[in-house]
């Protein structure tokens, strides 16, 4: 008798191939995730480095302190003491 060639995946490899690329998927998720996380932990970082350049920069020009920061501090008021 002639066997036929099936051609094709049985069920087992299907199943095989979904898990591994599951297990992959698992993986790189929180690798993903935690490198976003350090992009805007550095953004940040860089924001406050900028306003501390501007208001470096503001008091070189104009010797004398922005207003708001020369009366009431850096934080706003009414609102407590920052520390």
């Amino acid at each position: 008798m002639r066997r036929r060639l099936k051609s094709g995946f049985t069920l087992i490899e299907i199943i095989v191939s979904i898990t591994v690329v599951s297990i992959l998927l698992g993986l790189l998720i929180p690798a993903v995730q935690s490198s976003r996380e350090s992009g805007r932990r550095t953004q940040c970082q860089n924001n406050l480095r900028q306003l501390g350049l501007a208001y470096t920069g503001y008091v070189a020009t104009f010797k004398v302190a922005p207003r708001y920061v020369a009366e009431y501090g850096w934080w706003a008021p009414g609102s407590g003491d920052p520390t």
